[in-house]
């Protein structure tokens, strides 16, 4: 599904980047498939912050994103000297790229097609492993929630791949608890409202700057690595 880029949920999103470690972590574990010496995409980057710790172990990385609004924050900042930011929409550029990662974007169908036009040696797609929305107040199931989609069209057609379970922390900050009610009112798909006393239990007082509270997560997911070589032999 598309994220949906606003000022509060870009806010949001900034704050539990760099509260945190996940992307350094996240890169860590797509290193050992990352061609670091070749040209490598972050397809669909949102803020960038995975580009960026990618931008530290491959020689050259690309950020691509449609929304305007999410790379915004990327685009006005001094990058390093192998980082660049591309507004569009990466299936229907011509880039090539050694390796692209897409994590938490695109459609098995949207990926495959890339994969088939040799624009890239190597995808590496990085998913969401849970049934449920996290922070709604009721149990809300997602309709797409894993990978399987992607590792059946694989299968079908016969692609090899490699497959490994994830599971990172990646908690939301906040500055205050009318913040973080904010913020689970916005990621509410319940429906039934997010009142103060749902949040009791749930947050943790913390002491850095400029956040007082902590709702701790852990992210589980999955990862998918296959290589496009012949693949149109197979399609």
């Amino acid at each position: 599904m598309m994220q949906r880029w606003s000022k509060d949920t870009i806010r949001f999103m900034e704050d539990a980047s760099v509260y945190g470690n996940y992307y350094k972590e996240l890169t860590r574990i797509l290193l050992p498939y990352l061609p670091t010496h070749g040209h490598v995409c972050d397809a669909g980057c949102g803020l960038g912050h995975l580009a960026l710790e990618l931008s530290n172990v491959c020689r050259e990385v690309t950020a691509v994103d449609a929304s305007a609004d999410a790379l915004r924050g990327l685009m006005t900042r001094e990058l390093p000297h192998n980082l660049k930011a591309k507004h569009g929409d990466i299936f229907s550029m011509d880039d090539r790229y050694d390796a692209m990662v897409f994590c938490y974007f695109g459609k098995a169908t949207e990926i495959l097609q890339l994969a088939e036009s040799g624009r890239t040696d190597k995808i590496l797609v990085v998913r969401r492993d849970c049934g449920a929305h996290s922070f709604s107040k009721t149990t809300v199931l997602r309709k797409d929630h894993s990978i399987n989609s992607l590792k059946q069209t694989l299968e079908e057609h016969g692609i090899p791949y490699v497959c490994r379970n994830i599971s990172l922390e990646l908690g939301q900050p906040f500055r205050s608890m009318d913040d973080a009610l904010q913020f689970f009112q916005l990621y509410n798909k319940s429906d039934k409202p997010i009142m103060k006393k749902d949040l009791e239990g749930k947050l943790i007082p913390v002491d850095k700057a400029p956040f007082t509270l902590y709702y701790p997560s852990v992210r589980d997911m999955e990862l998918i690595v296959f290589e496009t070589k012949n693949i149109s032999e197979k399609v």
